[in-house]
């Protein structure tokens, strides 16, 4: 049990919450202090499923996949690069028949 340092109502010297009297003017402690209620735990917030287009997100997590703009952006940019690459080396072939 942890012990926490108060003041006396009488004298306001700093005195054990588990003190019977204070020790400098002799008024009663532990009796007259009620310790405050301990405060409940707060849950965390709930989970909520968002539905993507092909994955699904939990939202309030870092997990991240391409069903968020970020990943959907990088993965459309990652695609038409392939495509320009490709174009480009169809065309330097085409160009040396």
């Amino acid at each position: 049990m942890r012990r926490a340092l108060i003041a006396c109502p009488a004298c306001e010297r700093q005195v054990s919450d588990k003190a019977p009297t204070c020790p400098q003017c002799g008024h009663p402690i532990a009796a007259a202090y009620t310790a405050p209620a301990p405060q409940p735990a707060v849950a965390p917030p709930a989970v909520q499923q968002v539905h993507t287009h092909s994955t699904t997100q939990e939202v309030g997590s870092f997990e991240k996949g391409f069903g968020t703009a970020a990943g959907m952006g990088c993965g459309y940019l990652a695609v038409f690069g392939l495509l320009a690459v490709g174009t480009v080396i169809l065309i330097m072939m085409a160009a040396k028949d």
